[in-house]
């Protein structure tokens, strides 16, 4: 796996760990869905600190080799919880009557 594909991997998963991280706490969503982003923000987390040590060359640490497919999830998963991230943030910046 190339170096530029592990960079974007490990920038996707500090995204999906920020953002899930912050979702757990919004009040608008239901118990289900912040138990879904706790449980997002701790794969997340194991995500990027594993793909940093694959950065760092940690020895006998050969994360990407074994995870290359994750790659592309990851994007898909950032830009997704991004959007929501966004959505919900303006949603209360608005009004709520006209």
């Amino acid at each position: 796996m190339s170096a530029a594909l592990l960079v974007v991997d490990l920038a996707a998963c500090t995204v999906v760990t920020v953002a899930s991280g912050w979702l757990v706490t919004e009040r608008l969503l239901s118990r289900l869905a912040r138990v879904a982003c706790a449980l997002l923000a701790a794969g997340a987390c194991v995500n990027t600190i594993g793909i940093y040590g694959m950065l760092a060359n940690v020895d006998g640490f050969f994360y990407g080799d074994v995870w290359p497919s994750e790659v592309l999830v990851d994007i898909g998963l950032a830009v997704l919880m991004g959007r929501w991230a966004t959505r919900l943030h303006m949603a209360a910046a608005e009004p709520a009557c006209p």
